[in-house]
């Protein structure tokens, strides 16, 4: 088996590092020098993998990106109704992503500061929402779901997703998986009977 290259083993290594800075301090205070730091490298070795912190955010999103891409696209290959498939993806994904719901929420504000990468966000929140709609329409297809357009419902689904995220969290602040599991598989078991086709 060859063995990785150094940029293979090191970008990964920088992008981690700056996730834990972005999450510390957020990304105004953050340093090129404290993310260089956080990875045990010099300054001009990150400088020599990103030329600015923009850059580097921009490859973080795309790392951040690319294995939840992955899941719903697994998803669309699972056995099972799209309920259960959902919930399991939800189950999988959601206690990952609550860690970093403050992160999220700067990386929205900013992005309105930066149009490359809200243009970044836009695009994967669009195919992100696509791929949730395809899901969707299997699911109506199989007469699991109501009638509807599957964007609107897939918008639901995802407005319910990142709502939790962010009040869940609030509501119960002892963090207590099994707790938030229970309220989180409650909520959703509502969602879906209002969703599920009548009769």
């Amino acid at each position: 088996m060859p063995r990785p290259t150094v940029s293979a083993e090191r970008i990964p290594q920088i992008l981690q590092a700056a996730l834990r800075v972005f999450a510390r301090q957020g990304f105004p205070a953050a340093r090129m020098q404290d993310i260089a730091a956080e990875a045990g490298l010099s300054v001009g070795i990150l400088y020599h993998y990103f030329e600015n912190k923009d850059t580097l955010v921009r490859a973080l999103l795309e790392e951040l990106f690319r294995p939840d891409m992955a899941r719903l696209e697994q998803l669309a290959l699972a056995q099972g109704s799209v309920r259960e498939r959902l919930w399991q993806y939800i189950e999988t994904s959601w206690f990952a992503e609550a860690n970093w719901v403050p992160l999220s929420l700067e990386l929205r504000a900013m992005s309105a500061r930066y149009p490359a990468i809200h243009a970044q966000l836009q695009a994967y929140e669009q195919r992100y929402l696509e791929g949730l709609a395809a899901l969707v329409a299997k699911g109506i297809a199989a007469g699991e779901l109501r009638s509807a357009d599957p964007q609107t419902i897939a918008l639901t689904i995802l407005a319910w997703y990142d709502g939790m995220l962010e009040n869940l969290p609030c509501s119960m602040p002892v963090r207590n998986e099994q707790t938030w599991r229970r309220a989180l598989r409650q909520s959703f078991d509502l969602l879906f009977e209002g969703l599920a086709k009548p009769g």
